[in-house]
């Protein structure tokens, strides 16, 4: 209630877990699908609700999952890119996928802008560099987000990459061999495994 008069943001998570917001997160996706012919590839489908209030800012950040942001109300500018070296994107992305905030700490690279109204949503890529400020009244957004099997196995050999790298070795990045991220991929879920029996 207070968020444009405390100039605040907030996120709801996981909405998915009503079952009219599950509905309308399926319905979403579902018809998003038809043209992206994931099938049943398209896995862990989440929703979040974000409410910002005006002149609010979110830094560049990556994220991890394909994202359909769509706009309900207010206006806001969203800015996509990329990263301005390989390097830069494999320290990133190992730093992500070992429990750090995406928060690249500089703009996107190649930048397109978005102006976001009611009615409108923009796809944003997996690991794409991004940014949003909202510039006028308070937005509120829709935020349809999913993961494929693919996407798992490369956060896992970053993972299993940022765990090497503690260790002061020098890992080679996904893509480099198939046989080193097969078993990257591997060693990671058997380590995944065992933390969630700890739990």
């Amino acid at each position: 209630r207070k968020i444009v008069e405390l100039e605040r943001w907030l996120a709801v998570h996981n909405i998915e877990q009503i079952p009219e917001y599950r509905r309308l997160l399926d319905e979403g996706l579902d018809s998003a699908d038809r043209h992206l012919g994931l099938g049943s590839r398209m896995i862990d489908r989440e929703g979040y609700i974000i409410l910002s209030a005006v002149a609010s800012v979110t830094p560049a950040h990556i994220d991890h999952e394909h994202n359909l942001l769509l706009q309900i109300e207010g206006t806001k500018e969203l800015t996509v890119g990329g990263f301005p070296d390989p390097g830069t994107e494999h320290e990133m992305l190992e730093a992500m996928h070992s429990g750090k905030y995406g928060r690249t700490g500089f703009e996107a690279h190649d930048p397109q802008t978005f102006t976001m109204v009611p009615g409108t949503g923009v796809y944003i890529p997996p690991r794409a560099v991004h940014s949003v400020v909202v510039r006028d009244n308070m937005s509120i957004s829709l935020s349809l987000v999913f993961v494929t099997e693919e996407l798992r196995r490369v956060a896992q050999i970053y993972g299993f990459n940022a765990r090497l790298r503690r260790m002061g070795l020098t890992p080679r990045p996904p893509g480099t061999s198939a046989t080193a991220d097969r078993v990257k991929s591997s060693l990671m879920r058997v380590l995944e495994s065992a933390q969630r029996a700890k739990r």
